[in-house]
């Protein structure tokens, strides 16, 4: 009578997530977010091996839109702690980004309010994705291109009790 209508569609789910749990031995998990407004694929990654090592990563995949081009960033860490007296190497990180920069003005920023946490050694990028992710659309907005490559190092010292970590970011304009 034309009160009604049905119909199928199709709906694309806007996230996925697995926890990974092997008798405490191996532990972690990973997030894919899709924002369907923006074109952006995005997730997120950890996985610890008892206390021997943790691998994480965060990336990035922007489909072409009529205001940018298709861009990837990743971003990926292994850390392995050590203990000693003396200075020990703790992790090392990599970052590649294509059609992708840096924002100097986001770097002061984020000193504050902690955007450079998503860059150096993410704590916990699946409960943070969503945070370490806005940041490093900040920090690496997209441009045609446009080439970051970055490595960054872990150290501490007096077995564990100081961290600090070091990165050098090469921006290459094409």
């Amino acid at each position: 009578a034309g009160i009604g209508k049905a119909g199928w569609s199709m709906a694309v789910p806007k996230g996925a997530g697995l926890e990974i749990n092997i008798v405490d031995k191996i532990t972690g998990g990973g997030a894919l977010i899709y924002d369907e407004a923006a074109k952006r694929l995005s997730g997120a990654f950890k996985l610890q091996l008892g206390d021997s090592f943790v691998v994480s990563a965060l990336g990035i995949y922007q489909r072409p839109t009529g205001t940018g081009p298709q861009s990837w960033l990743v971003l990926a860490s292994l850390v392995a702690p050590q203990s000693g007296p003396g200075f020990t190497m703790q992790g090392v990180g990599l970052l590649f980004g294509s059609n992708r920069t840096t924002d100097p003005e986001a770097f002061l920023a984020g000193i504050a309010t902690g955007d450079l946490d998503a860059v150096l050694f993410p704590d916990d990028p699946i409960g943070k994705a969503s945070q370490y992710l806005a940041a490093l659309e900040r920090l690496f907005p997209t441009k045609q291109d446009a080439t970051v490559l970055g490595i960054s190092v872990q150290f501490g010292a007096l077995e564990g009790r100081i961290t600090f970590d070091l990165g050098v970011i090469i921006d290459i304009q094409h």
